[in-house]
Order: structure tokens, then sequence, then C-alpha cells
């Protein structure tokens, strides 16, 4: 099976991503998996996509981690672009799990004036099959 093309994309952005640290808080709910506690940051208000987008990510024991915005903003983050596409990415990976939020999917995102503080409740669903979890993340950057 091939990675829709978000995935793709995300992977390619994320590459030319600059490292930073810092602690997540994650709590993962409502699938048929669980993941909860603080975890060290490996992306963490990161530019990326040449400095036009933000990334946030964390390695939660076995699930990776990770929320993406295409544009670099400050305060309540669009989750969605106004003709209708993605803003803010969300993909959890691991241990056969593929998580991702699609446009019709919900939530919020915030993030403080200097990048070093971000709050995410999104709602995410697998790639294949069906069913939904939420997503609630704290990101704190170093």
């Amino acid at each position: 099976m091939t990675k829709p093309f978000s995935l793709l994309v995300l992977g390619y952005l994320l590459s030319t991503a600059q490292s930073s640290a810092g602690t997540a808080t994650i709590k993962i709910t409502g699938f048929d998996f669980s993941v909860a506690g603080e975890y060290p940051a490996t992306l963490c208000g990161s530019d990326f996509a040449s400095g036009k987008g933000m990334v946030y990510q964390a390695q939660a024991g076995e699930y990776q981690i990770t929320i993406a915005s295409e544009s670099r903003a400050t305060g309540v983050v669009p989750l969605n672009l106004k003709n209708g596409n993605v803003n803010v990415t969300a993909v959890v990976n691991g241990k056969g799990k593929n998580l991702v939020r699609h446009p019709r999917n919900g939530g919020k995102m915030t993030v403080s004036s200097d990048y070093k503080k971000a709050e995410a409740t999104l709602e995410l669903r697998p790639i294949v099959g069906q069913g939904t979890a939420t997503l609630n993340a704290t990101f704190v950057c170093k």
C-alpha cells in the first residue's frame, strides 16, 4: 500500500525542518490503543517549508506524533486553508497504526507568540478503516 500524498509531502517537509528540543505531553484516546505521558520533543516549533510553516514532533514510546502547519502562525491556528485544504496536519505512526487529520476532522491548535508552546486537541482517523481518535498534545520548547 502506498502512503497518501499528504504523508509524502509531510515527510519531505519534515526532512527540511531544523531540530529543536523540549517536552511534549501527549494523550491519545478513542481508538483501539491509547498513549498518555510526557515525552521528549524532537522538533519543537521548528521552521519547515522554507520557513513558512512550523512543526512539533515527539516520540511517544512506539508512536511518533507529528503536528505541522503549512503556515507559521500564533494564537489560534486555522486548521484548514480558505480553499478547504488542510493547514494543520497531524500524523500518528507506530505499531501498525497510522492516524491522520483530514479536512473534515475538527479540533483546535494554539501557539504562543514565541512558538515555544503549542497546544492542540485534534480529531484523527485511520488511513485505512474507520473510527476516530482524539489527540491532545502540549509542546513546551526550550
